[in-house]
């Protein structure tokens, strides 16, 4: 028994030592002669591309519902590729991604009353309010301060400014 651990012990270590040696190969392969030494160019500020936003949004509470992500082409007005909002629902959409192309937004549909928090949400999103009874959504700063103005229902999505806001009660 010790010689047949004996064995695979030594295959086993022949066989990493050859895998990391094929590794080494192969990157040395990959890379031309002299490319290692040579600095990029810089790129002329004509050609070079706009900063990609990627902030990476989520909602933090008790009862936070999955979310989905929308893709539109950079330029499109948003709405038109964001989903519809069930009644009685409120939806929120917060810019998830951006770059020359593409916008992608990432929107949660809550149905349950609550504060919900606001962790890396930048700049404007949208706010569709379906709620029944007059419920409105209303959004509070780092103070606990009440940012004007609520998001009332009806009327589709609706621009909002996220930036000031670190949450929200999604029925006042």
């Amino acid at each position: 028994m010790n010689e047949l651990v004996q064995r695979l012990r030594r295959r086993t270590g022949r066989l990493v030592l050859a895998l990391v040696a094929s590794l080494v190969m192969a990157a040395l392969v990959a890379v031309p002669q002299g490319a290692a030494s040579e600095p990029a160019p810089p790129a002329s500020p004509d050609v070079a591309a706009a900063d990609v936003f990627d902030p990476d949004p989520w909602l933090g509470g008790s009862r936070v519902p999955g979310s989905n992500v929308y893709e539109g082409a950079r330029g499109v007005y948003a709405p038109s590729y964001l989903p519809s909002c069930e009644w009685r629902y409120v939806c929120v959409a917060v810019l998830e991604y951006q770059d020359d192309h593409v916008n992608k937004w990432r929107v949660w549909k809550i149905y349950i009353c609550g504060s919900y928090y606001l962790y890396e949400w930048r700049g404007r999103g949208w706010v569709n309010n379906n709620q029944t009874g007059g419920a409105a959504l209303a959004r509070f700063d780092q103070d606990n301060v009440w940012l004007s103005p609520n998001a009332n229902p009806g009327g589709g999505w609706k621009d909002i400014n996220w930036e000031p806001a670190y949450w929200f009660d999604s029925c006042i």
